[in-house]
């Protein structure tokens, strides 16, 4: 049926002067009185006084208006109108809004708000706009949001001042009360529950402001990026996350990898799980890798980290349980070796788990290198032996298999000096001899054992030739393995050693047709022999090597070095002047030095029994008066993470 057409006067429409403001005055009724689609006029006419006819009458359709707009009319029967709602939408006050009056609530906000427009009064500010839309009981949280949303909507700033007549765009309403717009689709969001804001766009970012001041950026890729105070945190749907501060930056991989950099990009240290396997590798949540290494020895533990960009870095221990953060050296000569090295290591090396501790031992010798202050050459040169060791050749002595696992050994001894070991074997004078030079002169100790196998052979400082005995050049029991018992010795030390005698015996006139030599032994017969040979032209002249005193110790030093310098402990008269030694050597750079003790006595052993033993001393602290003793059987038995008191090395001098 067609909705009947009335004539309703301008007067009948007044409230008396004593009411409230006449209803068609009302800023909410103007509002309705410009809608077309309630207002039947004559012509085309686009304002309220076009609707008026001559008489002050004003055509309308009546059910249309009532059914969608009654609130305002019942409102404006004065202040008596008892409608049980607030203009702002309010039900009953003073307790909980039940689920049917807060549903009523949001319909009605959605019709306040729901011609999309108004147009700035005069003196109006947005507290007023929100006031007249919202009504007087709309909460706080409504109107500071409800005004955010106009000023995002319009491009207003804070506190700007309204023109009269200024169209402004409103905001809609969704069911959880929130103020939305949607506009070239970028969808907004403003919350009066939180006071957070929202905003989607098309490509499906969704970027929420708290008021606290955190952002929270939500990417169609899953990852997020969120911004709070000063600390900025990425995370990506795989687990990884990315924290940056004013403090550096922190990385967590998918396998709970943690890895700490300071604030100029060093890294600082980092922390895994607990390993099942000995390697393994993951991406470091950054598009480069982290590849970690658990084993027996303190350097089978570490971290090698590959940023995208190159940069490689190695967290682990040092041999006093400090942890350190190591990275390659900033220099020409040494890159253009390393890169060498490096290329020659990625061809022979086909275990990943060798490969990266082969790396992490190139970035830790380096390390080591700058905080002693070795000359760059010294690098260069330990990398050129090590190089060509892997190159070898069609003559070369020791097998290219061999060789390889050489050249691994010789780079962890030159990263991790105190690596150096004895094991089953009389040779501690050898093996901290040999400790001494990787620490002092790690280029010299690499090219004797390079020279060695590739030719047999080892031409000294001062020109002459050392033949090393062919039974010498192939591992012995302990050396064979690839990695030995932390204590035992390996096949690097092996060469070593054997060559460091020879050079002695071989260029002294009196000692004409002597070899010291290694022979492999049977398992039934190990316990017993230790396959040492000292031989005289070839025959054997005893299973034993009976070592070697301080001056045939630095006579090999030279001729493996070219210094004159001797590599023992001065003499003292006491401990306290063993201390006063002891801080100049280390203030001058000049340890280690070889110390003879007996293993009579503590920390080496207690009670009758013992022989004389070598020992490097690697440092002193003279506040605390504490020797650092790298013991060459095995880092459990070195006294570096637990320090020696100094009155009690200076008496293990002694024989007990």
């Amino acid at each position: 049926m067609a909705a009947e057409t009335f004539k309703a006067t301008d007067t009948s429409a007044r409230a008396p002067e004593s009411a409230p403001e006449p209803l068609f005055s009302r800023p909410e009724m103007r509002e309705l009185m410009s809608d077309s689609s309630v207002f039947k006029a004559a012509g085309t006419a686009s304002n309220t006084s076009d609707y008026s006819s001559g008489n002050g009458t004003l055509d309308f359709n009546t059910n249309q208006f009532f059914q969608t707009h009654s609130k305002f009319m019942i409102e404006g029967l004065g202040s008596d109108a008892q409608t049980g709602e607030s203009e702002a939408g309010g039900g009953a006050q003073g307790g909980e809004l039940s689920p049917r009056t807060r549903k009523a609530d949001l319909e009605d906000l959605k019709s306040r708000l729901s011609t999309g427009t108004t147009h700035a009064r005069m003196g109006e500010d947005l507290s007023a706009v929100a006031q007249r839309k919202l009504g007087e009981n709309a909460s706080p949280e409504q109107r500071d949001a409800f005004k955010k949303a106009v000023e995002g909507i319009n491009g207003l700033k804070p506190g700007e001042n309204l023109a009269r007549g200024r169209e402004l765009k409103l905001p809609g309403v969704n069911e959880n009360g929130d103020f939305v717009h949607t506009e070239n689709g970028i969808q907004r969001l403003w919350s009066p529950a939180d006071g957070r804001t929202e905003t989607r766009t098309p490509d499906g970012t969704k970027t929420t402001n708290f008021t606290d001041g955190a952002t929270r950026i939500e990417q169609a890729n899953g990852d997020v990026l969120e911004v709070r105070g000063d600390k900025t945190t990425l995370s990506k749907p795989d687990g990884t996350w990315i924290e940056s501060g004013p403090d550096g930056e922190i990385t967590s991989t998918k396998e709970h990898i943690r890895i700490e950099r300071d604030k100029d990009g060093r890294l600082k240290r980092v922390d895994a799980p607990p390993m099942t396997e000995s390697y393994m590798k993951a991406d470091d949540g950054q598009g480069g890798s982290v590849e970690l290494g658990r084993g027996m020895k303190p350097e089978e533990n570490f971290a090698l980290v590959q940023r995208k960009d190159g940069q490689t870095e190695v967290f682990d221990k040092g041999p006093d349980g400090k942890e350190r953060a190591s990275r390659f050296m900033d220099n020409p000569t040494v890159e253009a070796e390393r890169k060498g090295v490096m290329e020659r290591a990625e061809k022979r090396f086909t275990d990943p788990a060798e490969l990266a501790r082969f790396k992490a031992d190139m970035v830790r010798f380096e390390q080591r290198a700058s905080d002693r202050k070795l000359e760059p050459t010294k690098v260069a040169d330990t990398y050129k032996a090590i190089g060509q060791m892997l190159d070898g050749g069609p003559d070369a002595k020791i097998s290219q298999d061999d060789r390889n696992l050489l050249a691994q050994q010789v780079m962890s001894h030159a990263a991790n000096p105190t690596s150096v070991d004895q094991g089953f074997h009389d040779t501690c004078a050898l093996a901290s001899l040999e400790s001494n030079i990787y620490t002092k002169d790690p280029d010299r100790a690499a090219r004797l054992i390079s020279e060695v196998s590739l030719t047999g052979q080892f031409k000294t400082s001062d020109g002459k030739t050392i033949k090393v005995p062919d039974g010498s050049l192939k591992p012995d029991h302990e050396a064979e393995v690839r990695k030995p018992s932390d204590g035992d010795r390996d096949f690097a030390s092996q060469i070593f050693q054997v060559t460091a005698v020879n050079s002695l015996w071989q260029t002294q006139s009196w000692l004409p047709g002597w070899t010291y030599e290694q022979d492999r032994v049977k398992a039934s017969e190990r316990q017993a022999d230790k396959g040492e040979r000292t031989r005289l032209f070839g025959f054997d002249y005893q299973k034993d090597f009976d070592g070697l005193n301080g001056s045939d110790r630095d006579k090999i030093n030279q001729m493996i070095t070219g210094s004159p310098e001797t590599t023992s402990m001065p003499d003292s008269g006491d401990a306290q002047e063993m201390g006063r030694q002891l801080e100049q050597l280390q203030r001058d750079g000049k340890l280690p030095r070889i110390m003879t003790v007996h293993t009579g006595n503590p920390p080496f052993g207690t009670g009758s029994g013992g022989g004389w033993h070598a020992v490097n001393v690697i440092g002193y602290d003279p506040v605390t008066r504490q020797v650092m003793i790298d013991n060459q059987w095995g880092s459990n038995r070195d006294l570096i993470r637990n320090a020696v008191p100094l009155d009690q090395i200076f008496r293990a001098q002694r024989a007990p």
